[in-house]
């Protein structure tokens, strides 16, 4: 469990989305905020490459997480990656700032580098909020844990 100081912020950790954001992302104090281009996330305190992001992106029409996945996710990263690989044993029902989500890790390869991903992906209303976990493979458990933190301390505002 974690507990929240008096201002609702979970102990040890900050927010480091915008005023405006419709969500809350939380991550620890010693990770660096990092937002650009609609991207709102954070980067671990040493320099091995790992970061949490969080993305919108409104619906044309309405979709379940797993119709979003295989229609918009996947042609995407198909065509960005080399050596996409989906751990299904870990593509698992799970929830997002208590909103229904399912949680996707694949490893990919991009520029010659290998990397392990974790998206946990809802749909709310019209939207569809993604966070994701980037590590290069090597480091992924490293940070495993924290960003079970900040996946369970996310908020929709």
């Amino acid at each position: 469990l974690v507990s929240c100081a008096d201002d609702g912020v979970p102990d040890g950790m900050k927010n480091v989305a915008p005023e405006n954001a419709m969500f809350l992302l939380y991550v620890p104090e010693s990770w660096v905020s990092q937002s650009e281009g609609g991207v709102v996330g954070a980067v671990s305190p040493m320099a091995e490459g790992c970061n949490v992001n969080a993305t919108t992106y409104m619906l044309d029409e309405m979709m379940d997480v797993p119709t979003y996945w295989a229609e918009k996710c996947m042609p995407e990263y198909e065509a960005t990656f080399t050596d996409l690989v989906l751990d299904d044993s870990l593509c698992v029902e799970s929830t997002l700032g208590g909103v229904n989500a399912r949680t996707y890790v694949f490893n990919a390869s991009l520029g010659g580098n290998a990397y392990r991903f974790r998206q946990v992906i809802a749909v709310l209303d019209n939207m569809v909020y993604t966070l994701t976990y980037t590590a290069p493979v090597e480091h992924y458990d490293t940070y495993a844990a924290e960003v079970d933190s900040i996946c369970a301390n996310f908020v929709f505002r």
